[in-house]
């Protein structure tokens, strides 16, 4: 990797690390979109590269080179179908949370579902149905932004949406309600200490107890 991984580890919606701009000019496939990474990690299926997610793609690189992990690298590739790496459709992934080598879960916020994906063949599927905003049916989530691990109980997982903080239980996927709260104008990520938990709520610009 590039000495460059810790510095700008996170940089808004413009930037993966000092690679990307460069990269995304000379990729025809991208020609017609803009970075909109939200969130990265250390990739555990492959050692030394990250994962990342891009608009309506999550690819994984060694600083040199991005490969597709699943959906399209196109701006205007929004939707919703499930399939092998490109043959899948999201729209505008936000977070996502490896559970182990070979299972991730994304975070489709324009779909408002938690979507599986399953390495090494890159399958995506459903966890949460419907997806709402292409069936016009209401899911268990609105817009939601972030999973992570419940620290506290290794079987359940935080999911972050506009108002409210939901719980998830792993392998059932009962959805069930930890907080909600009219005044927060928009919950985006969620990190858990011995004590709790802090909230980035990114509207009213401020970190949350």
């Amino acid at each position: 990797m590039p000495g460059t991984l810790g510095i700008n580890a996170y940089c808004g919606q413009d930037c993966v690390l000092n690679f990307c701009r460069a990269e995304l000019s000379t990729r025809t496939s991208f020609a017609d979109a803009e970075s909109f990474v939200y969130h990265m990690e250390f990739d555990l299926l492959n050692p030394g590269p990250i994962i990342y997610t891009d608009f309506n793609a999550i690819l994984t690189t060694d600083g040199i080179e991005s490969i597709l992990i699943a959906g399209t690298a196109s701006f205007n590739g929004r939707g919703y179908k499930n399939g092998a790496g490109s043959l899948a459709v999201f729209d505008s992934l936000r977070g996502f949370l490896q559970l182990s080598k070979k299972e991730i879960i994304v975070v489709d916020w324009g779909n408002s579902c938690l979507r599986m994906i399953e390495r090494p063949m890159n399958m995506v599927s459903d966890i949460t149905k419907p997806c709402t905003a292409w069936n016009g049916q209401v899911g268990p989530f609105l817009w939601p932004n972030s999973v992570v691990k419940d620290k506290r109980n290794l079987q359940k997982l935080f999911v972050t949406e506009r108002r409210a903080i939901r719980r998830l239980t792993l392998n059932s996927w009962e959805v069930s309600t930890f907080f909600e709260s009219a005044q927060i104008e928009k919950f985006k990520h969620l990190v858990q200490d011995g004590q709790g938990g802090y909230l980035c709520d990114s509207r009213n610009s401020c970190v949350q107890r």
